[in-house]
């Protein structure tokens, strides 16, 4: 039972992890590179770069997860 914890742990770290760093980048980007009061075309693909590239390392941890449980 334990093992299974520490993995789900691990799994939940790869995921969300990145996320803890990104965010405030994100923040910060924001703030230097604006214009007119408004978010460029550079973070509408910093959002959707970020948002797939997390659904893509939670659809390898899921699978990761699947084929073990086999």
């Amino acid at each position: 039972m334990k093992a299974s914890i520490k993995k789900i742990l691990f799994y939940v770290a790869i995921i969300f992890g990145p996320g803890l760093i990104y965010f405030p980048v994100y923040e910060i980007l924001l703030k230097i590179y604006r214009e007119d009061g408004g978010p460029t075309y550079f973070f509408q693909f910093y959002t959707d770069f970020t948002f797939l590239w997390m659904m893509g390392l939670l659809l390898f941890a899921l699978s990761i997860m699947l084929k073990a449980k086999r």
